[in-house]
């Protein structure tokens, strides 16, 4: 018992933690309508009158935001977006690569290295600039104007997330496909008289499914990453609106996910610090817990195709 928790400790801990931010989002938008406590002012022991922004302290755990609103609150508001949709475009990505990556393999070897050699270019496209010239004008939305529903604008963006990088990754699934076409047990499996569809469901899919897992943790960094380049840009997840502030043009996440928390807040790195590092601590432990969760993944996808 102990060895195993040593070798899988990491993982579940991790696991959990992302289980329990993103239930804990759900259960505040189901519970608690989404809404954030937020203090205008605050009154000191000694009569003294304060505004925001307020420092972590014993009354604000991260502190607050220039507004007021609590930066854990915020964070943990913002987490089923951050989280619950990267997860959902990883899938996405890793489900139709999958499928598609088989059906290349059974394509003419002259007509995949067609494809092959057009689509090589999106491997070295630089996809956040891409996807940022693709959804600027969908997603920044001016204060006082009817943008398009919310859901539409999210969903066009998952939409580009996911087609930018299928290309690639169907390439990848079919060379990892051809590799296990090759391997002994195959030709036994062929000589034997296996069916294609035998060869399929009971040798080729059980040898991708560790490797698709391995992919999907991946692409679950790889989609938080491309968040964050775009929050830095002022692009945030669902649509960026934009106002004007006592000093100039201001932008606010609509969502209120971590990149937009970040991108949106990050001029205050200097006078107000902990402003945008309460979502960019958020961002780095959900990303050590994916990799934490991959290097297990990976371990045991080494260890079986050793077998």
């Amino acid at each position: 018992m102990g060895k195993r928790w040593k070798m899988n400790g990491g993982a579940i801990l991790s696991g959990l933690f992302l289980v329990l931010l993103v239930l804990t989002s759900v259960g505040n938008t189901y519970w608690n309508s989404g809404d954030v406590s937020q203090t205008i002012l605050m009154k000191d022991e000694d009569g003294t009158i304060s505004a925001p922004p307020f420092p972590p302290s014993k009354d604000f755990w991260l502190g607050t935001d220039e507004k007021g609103y609590s930066l854990l609150g915020r964070a943990i508001e913002g987490a089923k977006w951050s989280i619950g949709i990267t997860v959902l475009i990883a899938f996405l990505r890793t489900f139709f690569a999958f499928w598609i990556g088989m059906g290349m393999t059974y394509v003419p070897k002259w007509l995949y290295k067609k494809l092959e050699a057009l689509f090589d270019s999106f491997s070295i496209l630089p996809l956040t600039m891409v996807a940022f010239v693709i959804l600027e004008s969908v997603l920044l939305v001016a204060s006082g104007t009817t943008p398009a529903p919310f859901y539409q604008r999210a969903g066009f963006e998952v939409l580009v997330l996911v087609i930018l990088v299928l290309p690639p990754l169907s390439f990848y699934m079919a060379n990892e496909t051809e590799l296990i076409k090759d391997r002994e047990f195959m030709d036994a499996a062929r000589v034997l008289g296996g069916s294609g569809r035998h060869q399929m469901w009971r040798h080729i899919m059980p040898h991708l499914l560790p490797v698709s897992g391995v992919m999907f943790i991946q692409q679950f960094v790889q989609t938080l990453i491309i968040f964050l380049h775009l929050g830095v840009l002022g692009l945030f997840f669902g649509g960026t609106m934009v106002f004007m502030g006592p000093d100039g043009p201001e932008i606010e996440s609509i969502s209120q996910e971590w990149s937009g928390l970040i991108g949106a807040n990050f001029r205050y790195i200097v006078s107000h610090p902990w402003i945008p590092l309460v979502p960019i601590g958020f961002y780095t432990v959900t990303i050590i817990a994916a990799q934490t969760l991959l290097k297990r993944i990976e371990g045991r996808t080494e260890k079986r195709s050793s077998l």
